[in-house]
């Protein structure tokens, strides 16, 4: 017995010691968020340009209800046809940005409208996860991306939208 607790305690102690710390630098979390500032004013604008430079060669974004899209050139397709079908109002809250090492999270809310160009508007309140990554150069762009609605209903009206 004496030996298992000594192993387990054993765990513990290697498993916290592995763990990555927060370091949340003044001048990465800045960053972080400028980037982020940048990639709504980019969606407000229909900077489909701005945006997927915004996007690491390797991001990948998990949508609601689809499959993952990965890779840039996947992205820019789907991307693309968004930025070319819709206008949007976007406006974000970040409720949180944590920095380890040269991987950066945000956690937050967009809430708006995409408006089909000549249609119908709809309004949707979204929470996300955003995965930063660091560049050689120093740059953060985005790695991985989650994101799905806070309310129910805007199930039903992307549904209809993409009818």
């Amino acid at each position: 017995m004496k030996t298992n607790s000594i192993v387990v305690i054993s765990l513990i102690f290697i498993g916290i010691a592995c763990a990555p710390d927060i370091i949340n630098t003044e001048g990465d979390v800045k960053a972080i968020t400028e980037v982020s500032e940048q990639i709504v004013k980019a969606w407000n604008e229909g900077d489909y340009q701005a945006f997927i430079g915004f996007l690491d060669s390797n991001a990948s974004v998990m949508p609601p209800a689809a499959h993952s899209i990965k890779g840039i050139e996947a992205l820019k397709s789907i991307y693309s046809e968004s930025f070319n079908a819709f206008t949007f109002s976007v406006t974000e809250s970040i409720s949180e940005i944590n920095v380890f090492g040269d991987y950066g999270y945000v956690m937050a809310n967009w809430v708006g409208s995409s408006t089909r160009i000549g249609g119908e508007s709809i309004d949707f309140n979204n929470k996300m996860i955003a995965i930063y990554k660091k560049q050689s150069d120093g740059r953060w762009l985005v790695y991985r991306n989650i994101f799905n609605s806070n309310d129910d209903t805007q199930k039903e009206k992307s549904a209809e939208l993409s009818d």
